[in-house]
């Protein structure tokens, strides 16, 4: 029986020996496991025997530290002196409450590496204890959050940042749930500026906004809502705001879905585009009514009943009308025509400077000017040109226009009036002529009465203003039919000059003529007679036009190619509005009270007959000064015979 008992204790002892192995291998399983998982996880353990002050640490301490296995052992004085100086304190206040009981032990201290690196370690222990409450051990946990902190604090800061742009945004910034239990879990304060209705009041009431949408954007909105809660989109509608105002908005939502996919919430912003679209608008009307107005402009050029060409600040031709194609005998487009152009009217060819489209990009305008256009088939037609450029709102030249038409039945019935003036003129030079010699017979006759002689003398006057009219109306026919004929030969302006002055000494009595010859003033040829004419004319004026009593100065020089005649008189000056008009037909001065004699054709002839030689002619009147009128003759080859 003994031997029996033994037995039974022999295998006993052997299964509880098995056990035990079995229960060790998997402890130390368990452990490799825990370790495995600590070690991934970086995760550290450490236990603190209390009373021998005997500190543990897993190996995944050591790095958080900054030290390695190797650096001996790691008492609790030692892991003291490895944290900040700043999170010592409350670091051993944690120890002594969770040591009191007071407060479980979790908390966050920062570390300094022996690199100087300070790195965040969160820790967490249990503490151990006697049956009578002494604390034996405090077995804890150890994990650098150092990444995970700033991780977050970024996020925080990204959060805030969010949160400001939110609240401060002109748009409206929400999120709102999809499905039965929708509405908005945010909405921005700028919801009150655009609505009128605060930001509680959407979280209240999520229908709020079906009530503020605009009755014809209702049906658009519905289909929007549909794609929307697939999709997401934009759409642009109407809302009428809590004070009846209506607004534009535009709105873009994306879609949130969960991990099946299905959509569980919308981000959006809201924008008021009221004044976007109203500009829209205004800019869409003014595009109507551009459109509107060149269309109406086109018609106008295209029916105009004068030709108009159109050219691009290069010259190209850009566009004409019918009336312009019609003038120059072109049926093709602009670029494509046949031969044409514009001459002078004695069939000379315009050089490219002089040409009116030319002037008018360089800024200039041409009025009235008479040509000649030679037509594509060959043919020749008088046209009145005028010509301009065209420049936008700076200033800055776009193109040019040119006007022109047929001006050939005037210029016919011009002529048959220059005829018609020529012979009434002609015709009456011989009675004027009967009448001046008669009076002057009577005027010389010692017989008759004195009475008689005065009047004889009004005649004679009378007879010979009539001659001068006859003649001037003979050199306007002449002048303006380009019939003016220049008899050239050389000519000694200083004697001429001289000569023209003693000879018009009874019309200038009361006035001293200081007759001035600057430097050597060489032959010219010129037709003395009608030089003479333009200086009696000019004579004459000063005379009627200057203060009594007054001198008057007649000057010579040379000035380069030209001689200049001037001649000044003292007055209260030429009107500014009237200078521009002096050398038009008809114009009477208004510098005097009183109306001079005449029909104020003597500048006009006076213009015509300087321009006949190639000369110029200008005046000068300061206001209150002198006025002086200035021409000049060309040295060189004298004019045509025909030069008008």
């Amino acid at each position: 029986q003994e031997k029996r008992a033994l037995e039974r204790t022999r295998e006993q002892l052997n299964a509880a020996i098995a056990e035990a192995r079995k229960t060790e291998a998997a402890l130390r399983l368990s452990e490799d496991s825990l370790a495995r998982a600590q070690k991934i996880a970086r995760l550290g353990n450490w236990d603190w025997h209390i009373p021998t002050d005997e500190l543990f640490w897993s190996d995944e301490c050591y790095p958080m530290l900054g030290l390695s296995r190797d650096a001996g052992a790691l008492t609790y004085e030692r892991f003291l002196a490895c944290v900040h100086p700043e999170d010592l304190e409350g670091l051993m206040r944690a120890v002594d409450l969770a040591l009191q009981g007071e407060r479980p032990y979790c908390t966050e201290y920062r570390i300094v590496r022996p690199s100087g690196e300070e790195r965040l370690i969160h820790t967490e222990a249990d503490v151990v204890r006697a049956d009578d409450g002494t604390p034996l051990r405090l077995i804890g946990t150890a994990l650098d959050v150092t990444e995970q902190r700033r991780a977050e604090q970024a996020l925080r800061l990204s959060e805030e940042r969010l949160r400001l742009i939110a609240e401060h945004a002109s748009d409206v910034i929400f999120r709102m749930r999809l499905g039965p239990e929708g509405g908005y879990e945010y909405i921005s304060p700028a919801v009150l500026e655009h609505t009128g209705h605060p930001p509680e009041a959407w979280y209240e009431d999520p229908q709020l906004f079906l009530t503020l949408l605009h009755p014809e954007d209702k049906g658009r909105y519905h289909e929007f809502v549909e794609q929307m809660a697939t999709a997401g989109g934009r759409l642009t509608f109407r809302i009428i705001d809590r004070s009846g105002r209506t607004r534009w908005i535009s709105t873009h939502i994306t879609i949130q879905r969960d991990e099946h996919g299905n959509p569980v919430a919308g981000i959006g912003i809201s924008r008021d585009v009221t004044a976007e679209k109203l500009a829209d608008e205004e800019r869409e009307q003014l595009l109507r009514q551009l459109s509107a107005e060149r269309s109406w402009l086109n018609a106008v050029i295209e029916r105009s009943p004068v030709g108009i060409l159109l050219l691009d600040q290069s010259g190209a031709q850009i566009a004409w009308n019918h009336r312009a194609q019609e003038l120059a005998g072109i049926g093709a487009p602009p670029g494509q025509a046949g031969p044409w152009g514009l001459y002078s009217l004695d069939g000379r060819p315009l050089p490219d400077g002089e040409q009116p489209s030319a002037s008018a990009l360089r800024g200039e305008v041409t009025s009235s000017r008479e040509l000649a256009l030679r037509r594509a088939d060959g043919g020749t037609l008088a046209v009145l040109v005028s010509a301009g450029p065209i420049v936008d709102r700076s200033g800055k030249l776009l193109g040019a226009v040119v006007v022109f038409d047929d001006i050939t039945r005037l210029k016919e019935l011009e002529r048959l009036k220059e005829e018609w003036t020529s012979v009434v003129a002609h015709d009456l030079k011989q009675p004027v002529t009967t009448i001046v010699g008669y009076a002057a017979q009577i005027e010389r006759k010692p017989q008759v009465a004195a009475a008689v002689k005065t009047r004889a003398g009004h005649i004679l006057a009378s007879a010979k203003r009539l001659g001068r009219m006859v003649s001037d109306l003979t050199d306007i026919s002449q002048i303006e039919s380009r019939r003016l004929t220049i008899e050239s030969a050389p000519v000694d302006l200083p004697a001429l000059l001289q000569a023209v002055v003693e000879r018009m000494a009874g019309e200038t009595e009361g006035h001293a003529v200081e007759v001035e010859i600057r430097g050597e003033i060489p032959v010219v040829c010129a037709d003395a007679g009608r030089v003479e004419q333009v200086l009696s004319n000019l004579l004459s004026n000063a005379v009627k036009y200057g203060d009594p009593e007054t001198p008057i100065r007649a000057s010579l020089e040379r000035r380069g190619d030209e001689v200049q005649i001037s001649i000044r008189n003292s007055g209260r000056g030429i009107p500014a509005e009237d200078l521009p008009l002096l050398f038009e037909r008809f114009f009477r001065g208004r510098a005097r009270e009183e109306r001079a004699i005449g029909l104020g054709l003597g500048l006009y002839i006076a213009k015509g007959l300087v321009e006949a030689h190639h000369g110029r002619i200008w005046v000068e009147s300061p206001k209150g000064g002198f006025t002086t009128f200035y021409f000049t003759l060309p040295v060189g080859a004298a004019p045509r015979r025909d030069a008008a």
